[in-house]
């Protein structure tokens, strides 16, 4: 059972890397066993790759909206926090994604590698994150010849991050923190 078990979730990995945004924290949570499944564990890893089987055929198009007839592609970004989240080691979650013209092309949930003292500390380094892969996906847009309105739009729900990030050099001027 181990090895079919480390196998499924190998295989859920993959999928969540390349494609399935939607399977971030199931995925993460399993691999918090990888070591020594349980038999709930399993059935858990298995419901998964249902879900996976069930919506196999469903998918988003990303298309570009005309305005005044010029092409024109939008990035949003949200980033969150689960602040002191794991009781073992109270470290947080974050997350953040990053929608091409209302597309998630970009997302990632982990747990921080540092205890933010606050949610407010907590926010900043999520939406930090989130601003150094903004400005890697405009470079490549850029490079591609898809010009990217700016400013760019990212949602924060901590008014404590919002007040630290309040337009830093990096980013003056491209980002609207809302």
């Amino acid at each position: 059972m181990a090895t079919s078990y480390r196998s499924g979730v190998g295989m859920l990995l993959y999928l969540l890397k390349h494609s399935r945004i939607d399977l971030g924290n199931p995925v993460r949570e399993l691999t918090k066993v990888l070591k020594s499944p349980t038999l709930l564990a399993y059935k858990e890893m298995l419901r998964i790759i249902k879900f996976v089987l069930d919506t196999a055929t469903m998918g988003l198009k990303l298309v570009p909206t005309f305005t005044k007839g010029q092409l024109e592609w939008r990035l949003l970004g949200a980033s969150d926090i689960y602040w002191a989240n794991d009781k073992d080691n109270r470290k947080s979650i974050m997350a953040f994604i990053l929608f091409l013209n209302g597309i998630p092309i970009l997302w990632r949930s982990k747990q921080a590698s540092i205890v933010a003292l606050s949610t407010a500390d907590a926010e900043y380094i999520a939406l930090s994150e989130l601003a150094k892969e903004i400005l890697f996906v405009v470079q490549i847009l850029h490079s591609l010849g898809i010009p990217v309105q700016t400013p760019i739009t990212v949602h924060v729900d901590n008014m404590g991050a919002i007040f630290m990030s309040e337009m830093p050099a990096a980013i003056k001027g491209h980002v609207t923190l809302m």
